[in-house]
């Protein structure tokens, strides 16, 4: 169907664009849906200069942080995420044990990351891993600048569905996260891209049985330990083996000392 008025030529690239211009706030969530429109704009102008305005995320501090808790140069780094605020969408220790030891099978250091209140899940995560000496507990060891830090320089994050996950994808670093049904429609990723879900699409509360979709039945068991540690494997494994992180961000989002010339758009 051919498209009039306001959305007349909606969708066909502009002709003749040298530069592009993308101007955002700080917040996470600006960062996040920033990501994916980039990738959108440099897939319509190859040839165009894209400059990314704002402040840079994550600052030299932040990658000083991250370097004191995880010396880097140890191969490539896969960040589990264990904990989260609401325990029904806990993925249980046992399960990301099962996903640490098969990225550290194939040499990656296993940083396991949780606050002080979540302390009791990092180490049941590293007490059922086999490969103990390529875990890492950080426990408390990082602000979420310095967790951004190390987010930056990771292969890949495993995650509930948390914080952590939205700054990963902020930056664009790979992610699989397990999900509730219930909650992904709202909070899932912009872009599958760089990004896979693993969805518990359980309705009834474990304990009690009751159907649990818009209303808390003031339990707390898991609605997503019937995900299998073999599905997150079988996603997060492609994304593991991408591109780095260095070689994947997009230029507009390095940091550089001068602006870059502007290149000349291709011509038609």
């Amino acid at each position: 169907m051919r498209h009039s008025g306001l959305y007349e030529g909606l969708g066909r690239p502009v002709e003749g664009v040298v530069s592009i211009a993308v101007l955002r706030a700080n917040a996470v969530g600006d960062f996040i849906v920033a990501t994916p429109a980039l990738h959108a704009l440099r897939e319509a102008y190859p040839d165009a200069h894209i400059s990314l305005l704002g402040r840079a995320f994550v600052t030299a501090r932040d990658r000083a942080e991250a370097d004191a808790a995880v010396p880097p140069g140890g191969g490539p780094l896969v960040v589990l995420q264990p904990g989260a605020t609401d325990p029904r969408r806990c993925w249980s220790p046992r399960h990301f044990a099962r996903v640490g030891d098969h990225f550290a099978g194939l040499g990656a250091g296993i940083a396991v990351n949780g606050t002080r209140d979540e302390a009791a899940a990092v180490r049941a995560v590293i007490d059922a891993m086999h490969h103990r000496d390529r875990a890492i507990d950080l426990t408390g060891r990082l602000s979420l600048g310095g967790l951004m830090g190390l987010l930056e320089r990771s292969r890949l994050l495993v995650s509930n569905d948390t914080g952590p996950m939205h700054m990963a994808r902020a930056l664009d670093v790979p992610t699989v996260a397990v999900y509730w049904i219930g909650n992904l429609p709202g909070h899932g990723p912009t872009s599958s891209a760089r990004h896979a879900v693993a969805v518990s699409w359980r309705l009834d509360c474990p304990t009690c049985g009751r159907n649990c979709i818009g209303v808390d039945c003031g339990h707390d068991a898991s609605f997503v330990d019937d995900v299998a540690p073999e599905e997150v494997i079988a996603l997060a494994q492609p994304l593991y083996e991408g591109p780095a992180p260095a070689d994947a961000m997009l230029p507009e989002t390095r940091e550089e000392p001068d602006p870059p010339t502007p290149r000349a758009a291709r011509a038609r």
